[in-house]
């Protein structure tokens, strides 16, 4: 049986955060919680049991309501959280443990630990890194045979042991049988009073036990403890993610500006320029260009579409469109083939048929909107009674004229014509045309007349 122990009780007060509810295992990490990618990472790599350790009133609980979780009521340290484990943990198998804010971890990292544990016959197999001899780090000498012969401090170490350049990553493997018993021999007498789990290292090798260490890169072990290295940590995971989708077929230019969620599907042959956020479990089809400053969450993109620096969230987007630049879609919208929607344009939940355009400078709220529908400059569909949203219902091949007010709900049926500046509070029948503002009043000279007043108001 693989389990794993991971520990997150940890407040992460080097965050400065100001939330009583503040925990760094919870800091999104390209809008999911860090602590996500590792328990993903234990999960494709077929560990059966996992167990976060937390604190009774962490936040973890309910963001991760599908694991188990052991509570640890004080914080006594590394050594202390595994011990709270053993009554749910069995005497026989393997258990990782590993710190809660290591999420560059992979899967083949974790598979390739637990082969080198078993290749070896190892008891305790623990990850480490290069690092630099000068430090703060202990040291880990390495007999002839690869074993850990012991682990010394810095302040202790002979001049050949401080050349040392490997360093623990703090990610352990051990047989469960050494672990409960060594995990109660576990003494707190430092200067913190706390249990580390280094300890058990000691005590394995005093007892001649196998114990051995598999080095990786740096970058599959980085934790954070503050907001300088969480954007370390994010910039290894955006890149990796960015570096996938290129070798799949997608056109990524600037990559270091180019931000790709975890759960985020791309097809081949799409290109995304620097300034693109796409998140969310948002799906990106074949051959569109996504440019700009755009915005993308829980989207459905099809194929050949053309997105300039819009903000698009809940949305469906077929087959060749262009959006953009600055428009914004939300609230369920479907928009279907061959659309324009351009410049400081807005729709909330509306169905947008084929070949309607929408140029510019436009919201549409709760509307649904035809096929071959001209929707001129400054429309605005008045959704909102303060109570209850109503719903515009525009037929096909309808024209609706510039800075139209529609107060819905309203429906204008197929080919039906809305003059420019109108307000339309009634519906309108098949081909007819519907005008509703007042009649123009020239007052001659008039001009110069309030030109006068205002230049007699600006002397007092």
């Amino acid at each position: 049986m693989m389990n794993a122990i991971v520990l997150a009780a940890g407040k992460g007060s080097r965050f400065k955060s100001q939330d009583p509810l503040f925990n760094k295992c919870l800091v999104p990490i390209l809008d999911e919680p860090a602590l996500s990618y590792l328990v993903t990472a234990l999960f494709n790599a077929k560990v059966e049991k996992r167990f976060i350790v937390v604190s009774e009133d962490s936040p973890i609980k309910k963001t991760f309501e599908n694991e188990n979780f052991v509570i640890q009521k004080e914080a006594l340290g590394t050594g202390h959280a595994v011990q709270q484990c053993l009554a749910v943990l069995e005497k026989s198998g393997k258990t990782l443990i590993l710190p809660g804010d290591c999420p560059t971890i992979t899967s083949q990292v974790i598979t390739n630990l637990i082969q080198e544990h078993d290749k070896y016959g190892s008891d305790i197999t623990f990850l480490t890194m290069k690092i630099n001899p000068d430090s703060k780090y202990g040291k880990i000498v390495l007999d002839k045979d690869g074993r850990v012969a012991k682990i010394v401090e810095k302040k202790d170490a002979t001049a050949k042991e401080k050349r040392i350049d490997i360093g623990n990553s703090g990610v352990y493997l051990i047989n469960n049988e050494l672990l409960f018993k060594y995990i109660p021999l576990i003494s707190n007498d430092n200067l913190q009073k706390e249990y580390y789990l280094t300890d058990i290292i000691l005590l394995a090798i005093n007892d001649k036990k196998v114990v051995r260490t598999h080095e990786v890169a740096p970058e599959y072990v980085m934790a954070f403890n503050d907001r300088i290295e969480l954007e370390v940590v994010r910039q290894i995971i955006s890149r990796r993610i960015n570096e996938e989708w290129m070798l799949k077929g997608v056109t990524i230019e600037n990559p270091e500006d180019v931000i790709i969620g975890p759960h985020v599907v791309l097809l081949p042959d799409t290109k995304l320029t620097g300034g693109v956020k796409i998140l969310g479990t948002s799906r990106i089809g074949m051959n569109n260009a996504i440019t700009g400053a755009s915005y993308l969450k829980n989207a459905s993109v099809g194929n050949d579409n053309k997105i300039e620096s819009s903000n698009i969230n809940d949305t469906t987007i077929g087959d060749k469109n262009q959006i953009g630049p600055f428009a914004r879609l939300r609230g369920k919208t479907k928009i279907h083939e061959n659309c324009r929607i351009g410049k400081f344009v807005e729709f909330k939940n509306v169905v947008f048929r084929s070949e309607s355009k929408c140029a510019h400078l436009t919201y549409l709220g709760d509307a649904d909107v035809g096929k071959d529908v001209n929707i001129g400059c400054g429309v605005v569909t008045a959704n909102y009674d303060r109570v209850n949203k109503w719903r515009t219902t525009i037929g096909d091949r309808a024209f609706i004229g510039s800075n139209s007010v529609i107060i819905a709900p309203v429906t204008i049926e197929t080919n039906g014509f809305i003059a420019a500046g109108s307000t339309i509070t009634t519906n309108v029948k098949e081909n007819d045309m519907a005008i509703a503002r007042s009649a123009q009043i020239n007052y001659e000279n008039y001009s110069n007349v309030l030109m006068e007043r205002a230049l007699k108001k600006a002397k007092k």
